[in-house]
């Protein structure tokens, strides 16, 4: 990594830091562990009402824009329509990196 490169990525993460992005993304994780049965109609209402608009569109890819935990994302079922999704954050969670790091 380049002397400019690593500073500009220290400076990104100093400036996430201080908006609280990070902390406050954990706390939506640690909510919904404590809380999941209280998510999941609006999780499941989420994640129907994003199928049937796939349903109306036909999307070849999709942009998800604050993609976060991606908990109210059907993301198997669109992988599976063989659907190109694009998942945006500010700083993605490890774990969803890491579970879909390989995915193709």
């Amino acid at each position: 990594m380049q002397v400019a490169e690593h500073t500009f990525m220290v400076k990104r993460r100093r400036i996430i830091r201080k908006l609280g992005y990070i902390s406050d993304q954990k706390g939506i994780i640690k909510r919904y562990l404590r809380e999941a049965n209280g998510w999941a109609l609006h999780l499941q209402n989420s994640k129907e009402a994003i199928l049937r608009t796939m349903d109306i569109l036909k999307p070849k890819s999709m942009a998800l824009l604050g993609s976060g935990w991606l908990l109210d994302v059907p993301v198997d079922e669109i992988i599976n329509q063989g659907i190109t999704l694009y998942c945006l954050d500010i700083s993605h969670p490890e774990q969803i990196k890491h579970k879909y790091r390989n995915e193709e």
